[in-house]
């Protein structure tokens, strides 16, 4: 995430960003934060199609696991990223 938030001036890399949180949907591919956190790398990749795939499915992650508050939250951010993604 901070890859994908600094500017490349300060070290921030795109690529980086997205090869990080791809190994990290491998750990834990149920991790809401972590899918939106992807999507809005491929988003300012101009990847809108991956984008897209990992909104919708995250959209359908279930909201009664032990981090449910943080999966309610990413979702809510994610119904508002996916206006951008039409």
């Amino acid at each position: 995430e901070i890859d994908r938030q600094l500017p490349g001036l300060f070290g921030g890399n795109i690529k980086r960003s997205i090869a990080t949180l791809e190994r990290g949907l491998k750990v834990a591919p149920a991790n809401a934060e972590l899918k939106y956190a992807l999507a809005e790398s491929y988003l300012e990749a101009g990847r809108k199609a991956d984008a897209r795939r990992q909104v919708e499915e995250l959209l359908l992650l279930p909201a009664d696991s032990p981090r449910a508050n943080e999966t309610v939250r990413a979702q809510e951010k994610a119904r508002k990223l996916l206006s951008k993604l039409k």
